[in-house]
């Protein structure tokens, strides 16, 4: 992905779709089970993070074992708003990021992360400072070489408007404490793909990661419409590009292979559905909010491009995709 394309002209949306897709409802929410965010698959076991009435209230939330049929086989209660959730491939432990707007939240609330044992459902919640470099907490999480990087969500931005802050940190967890470094700032330089020139960035909303098939960290900054992609993240070879796109994204996945399935929560639907696809090796998906200038949908991204083909959109019944994890098959 960081290899600069030429493209005339605004990243857009383009018309087409793909023809052979099929959804179904994985699960569904309850009036005590709602706000479906994160969602992690594994070998035998899916787990939704349901954020419930956390978002604007000290409220828990709860994240939702399933067998791969759907059927629950238990839960976990997280004491706070639970945003990001991921595997740790080193460790198959499932880490849960809570309280992702931090001090800089409504209400404010410190930042933690939650490991959960996947077998037991048992928890040990570690801490983060007092205060966090950048004002906020942290959104999502990345595994890469070993390394552990989280995204630095909600920043205190300059009168300027811009974020000066850290975007993305290195995260290793010691005693009880989750001890950051950052490895990227929201006004460093990058090689912007469209037009193959090194500009300055103003990265002032990271919110979800993805890694792509190169190994390389995404960082979707949903507010600015852009994708940062770097390569070695944290390495002294760091190198950084930036990926404009157009609208607002809320998630993006990166696939390998030409068919799979595609796990969806919608928010809105308080439901968790599955979309299983053809398509082109190395497709790389990207979900749209609602809210956003083109509203509510799930479709592939071009990575040279930016441009964004819909796969399903409001009229396919889709509302709120809020987070997408991307499943090979006999995974």
């Amino acid at each position: 992905m960081l290899a600069a394309r030429t493209h005339h002209g605004a990243s857009a949306v383009a018309a087409a779709a793909y023809p052979h897709f099929e959804t179904r409802i994985f699960t569904r929410g309850s009036s005590t089970l709602f706000n479906p965010d994160g969602i992690v698959v594994t070998k035998h076991y899916v787990f939704v993070a349901y954020q419930n009435a956390s978002d604007t209230n000290p409220t828990p939330s709860t994240v939702v074992k399933y067998n791969r049929q759907g059927v629950v086989l238990g839960a976990v209660t997280i004491n706070g708003r639970c945003n990001g959730i991921r595997l740790n491939p080193y460790t198959q432990k499932l880490w849960a990021l809570v309280n992702n707007d931090g001090l800089n939240g409504t209400p404010p609330r410190q930042p933690a992360l939650d490991v959960i044992e996947p077998n037991t459902l048992q928890t040990m919640q570690y801490h983060f400072g007092k205060a966090q470099p950048h004002g906020g907490g942290y959104d999502d999480l990345a595994f890469i070489g070993g390394r552990a990087f989280l995204s630095a969500s909600s920043p205190t931005l300059t009168p300027a408007g811009v974020n000066d802050k850290p975007i993305a940190v290195e995260v290793r967890l010691e005693g009880g404490e989750a001890d950051i470094k950052p490895i990227l700032y929201g006004n460093g330089y990058g090689l912007n793909l469209v037009s193959g020139k090194t500009e300055r960035l103003n990265v002032t909303d990271p919110d979800s990661f993805a890694v792509d098939a190169q190994n390389d960290l995404i960082i979707v900054s949903e507010g600015d419409a852009q994708l940062i992609v770097v390569r070695n993240p944290g390495g002294p070879d760091q190198k950084v590009a930036r990926l404009p796109v157009g609208m607002q994204l809320d998630d993006v996945v990166a696939t390998k292979g030409t068919h799979g399935t595609l796990f969806v929560a919608d928010s809105t639907l308080n439901v968790v559905y599955t979309v299983t696809a053809t398509f082109p090796r190395g497709t790389d998906f990207a979900a749209g909010p609602l809210g956003a200038p083109v509203q509510s949908f799930i479709g592939s991204l071009d990575p040279t491009t930016g441009y964004l083909t819909p796969l399903l959109t409001v009229r396919d019944g889709v509302v709120d995709p809020a987070s997408l994890i991307f499943v090979a098959p006999g995974s």
